[in-house]
């Protein structure tokens, strides 16, 4: 059982650059809400089930500014090439 979680957990890291608990999550929002910087975000899909955030082949949307602690409505189409399709979420929040 330990090695299946084993492998379930490198399956769902494989390239992923940086995971937040949620505790580490929250204190970066609460963060951004008291110096008043704001995140931008946005979503990318690629159809082919790539690994690669940076891959040609990834759909991004716009970039979208999350605005007085509502996250906008972020909208991107792609069709799947294969059985899988890869969800990329970018988050950036601007340093000082």
């Amino acid at each position: 059982m330990a090695q299946n979680i084993a492998e379930q957990t490198k399956l769902l890291k494989r390239g992923t650059v940086e995971i937040f608990t949620e505790a580490e999550l929250a204190q970066k929002l609460s963060e951004a809400a008291k110096t008043g910087r704001q995140l931008r975000i946005k979503l990318g899909l690629d159809p082919t089930g790539g690994t690669d955030p940076l891959a040609s082949t990834v759909v991004w949307s716009r970039s979208e500014w999350a605005k007085e602690e509502r996250w906008p409505d972020l909208t991107v189409s792609a069709r799947a090439t294969g059985p899988t399709m890869t969800v990329f979420v970018w988050v950036h929040h601007p340093r000082a």
